[in-house]
């Protein structure tokens, strides 16, 4: 395949401009032109030319790029998907796994006990922001576990309307001004009813390796203005030294302190009676009634009702059976297919076992999944490289602006797995040029041969559903110290002498490689084309979990 030279662009929008770009359709974006130069004869493209189009965002792509943290999450547009939804349950990390493992290990950690610090943080974050509480969390699988709070009763949320488990899916910060009126959560219980959230930040507790295990937040019953540059620095700060404090293994600073412990004014502590006194505890209750309520064991409040019977009010927020629906909308693939993968360890065999299942529930003729690297040389002035580095991250290449692209892409194919028709793959992987369509689309493509088409296929659908870090690789340079001249291997494996500038800078070779793996189905017959975003969105999120499941990255 042959590609026009390019200059790659800064391409580092906000989320609101990607999913503002995309909730619209996008089926008119211009992928590049190429020229296939394949031997064989084209699978798809043969004839005259199919209708490709881009598939436009769905609820599964959405709920995809909400999980991965790469953006602020503070102002997101309402896709269409969740149009008639009053509320959005966050979706799991796209790094969950990783991210329970570490929350774990700090579930437990003696420095939670150190209330003195805990409280000072908190009570000097609400003078400064003057709102009515602040809390310091865990965001475990199934809930948020809450380990200091103030203007708050309760120790636990359920995760599915959690707002900390929003905040931990957002690059630095995520803000609220008004969630009365935000589409996902002007209907969440926790706004609706107790604590009646209103205003909404919350900071991400981010490890030392960049695992995200809970939030620090501040909330209030009422709107607030949008936070500052510098106030979002000062809560940011403050998490700072939570994590400080968590990562500090010197223990000797809280053993001689008095750890005061919250369960010692329990209920169960103020109401205890030995056997010999039930009598005289029962009359008492017939007479004030039972406890309702307290915050010290001399502040206890009590009910006249003479139920005869302690009370504890209940400290865990939950999903209400009504709200079910929407736990189900967050959930990316379906409960069946998770019960076949999990009785498959062998990875070959899950394939496979993946592709028939897409294949038998939505009519394809073929399905493979397949891997795409792609390396493009490039040529760039040396002062802008990093020292000492062999291969770094591209994204975060402060010069990327200034890669030119000096040779045409070479892409290769191989399939992990396939079912349908036999003697197809070999066709499938003569064809790169659907395959890399599709990774240069944001979410892939569909396709429809026209009538007059001799293509086997006469419709399919490309779906990338998870793509590998674009990563810069310096080639290999030699010094001669004799002459001062700088050599790099080129393709052919032979020496040649590096370019300059007009003012003497070098100019080196580096190779930037790209990739993905994706979902690939085909049908005989365009009547079978997955054309609604409905039924896309089932086979994207059920990609989504076969890559959660065999950790396909």
């Amino acid at each position: 395949m042959n590609l026009p030279k390019q200059r790659i662009v800064n391409s580092n929008n906000s989320i609101a401009d990607r999913i503002n770009n995309v909730l619209p359709d996008n089926s008119d974006k211009k992928t590049g032109s190429y020229n296939h130069k394949s031997k064989q004869p084209l699978l798809f493209l043969n004839g005259k030319s199919p209708y490709i189009k881009n598939i436009t965002l769905t609820k599964a792509h959405f709920l995809d790029s909400y999980s991965k943290a790469k953006w602020n999450l503070s102002e997101v547009p309402c896709p269409a998907s969740f149009q008639e939804a009053n509320m959005m349950v966050p979706p799991e990390s796209y790094h969950e796994e990783q991210r329970l493992k570490t929350v774990r290990l700090y579930m437990d950690k003696i420095q939670w006990k150190d209330n003195n610090f805990f409280n000072k943080i908190l009570v000097k974050t609400i003078k400064h922001f003057l709102v009515s509480g602040a809390s310091v969390s865990l965001v475990a699988q199934k809930a948020q576990i809450i380990k200091h709070k103030i203007g708050l009763n309760n120790t636990e949320c359920a995760r599915e309307i959690s707002l900390d488990a929003h905040t931990i899916l957002s690059k630095g910060s995520f803000v609220i001004s008004n969630t009365a009126s935000d589409w996902r959560t002007k209907g969440n219980p926790c706004v609706k009813g107790y604590p009646f959230i209103k205003f909404y930040a919350g900071i991400p507790l981010v490890t030392s390796f960049g695992h995200v295990i809970g939030v620090l937040a501040i909330f209030d019953q009422k709107p607030h203005p949008e936070l500052t540059k510098d106030n979002v620095g000062y809560l940011t700060m403050q998490a700072k030294k939570i994590m400080t404090h968590l990562l500090d293994n010197n223990r000797s600073k809280l053993d001689g302190k008095k750890i005061e412990n919250e369960e010692a004014f329990g209920m169960d502590k103020v109401l205890v009676a030995s056997d010999d006194n039930n009598n005289n505890m029962h009359d008492l209750i017939l007479q004030i009634g039972r406890a309702t309520s307290f915050r010290t064991t001399l502040d206890v409040i009590f009910e006249k009702d003479g139920s005869g019977s302690s009370y504890v009010p209940n400290k865990r927020l939950k999903l209400g059976k009504t709200n079910l629906n929407l736990k189900k909308m967050s959930q990316l693939g379906s409960q069946e297919l998770a019960n076949q993968l999990l009785k498959y360890i062998d990875f070959k065999i899950a394939s496979h076992k993946f592709c028939q299942y897409l294949a038998q529930k939505f009519f394809f003729n073929f399905v493979c999944v397949a891997e795409i690297r792609i390396m493009q040389p490039m040529k760039i002035n040396e002062k802008y490289l990093p020292n000492n580095k062999y291969a770094f991250n591209a994204e975060n290449f402060e010069y990327r602006d200034k890669l030119i692209a000096i040779d045409n892409k070479t892409i290769k194919i191989r399939l992990l797995g396939s079912a349908g028709i036999n003697n197809a793959e070999q066709k499938v992987l003569d064809d790169n040029g659907l395959f890399y369509r599709a990774f240069d689309s944001d979410f892939g493509i569909y396709y429809l041969s026209s009538l007059g088409s001799k293509t086997k296929f006469k419709s399919g659908l490309l779906m990338p559903f998870s793509r590998t870090a674009r990563t810069i690789v310096r080639n290999n340079i030699m010094s001669n110290k004799k002459d001062k001249i700088h050599k790099s291997r080129n393709n052919d494996g032979k020496c040649e002498k590096e370019s300059r500038d007009e003012r003497g800078n070098s100019i080196v070779s580096v190779m930037l490689k790209s990739g993905a793996y994706m979902t690939c189905c085909f049908s005989f017959q365009e009547e079978n084309a997955p054309r609604s975003d409905d039924v896309i969105s089932d086979i994207f999120g059920n990609c989504c979990l076969f890559r959660n499941l065999y950790n396909v990255r």
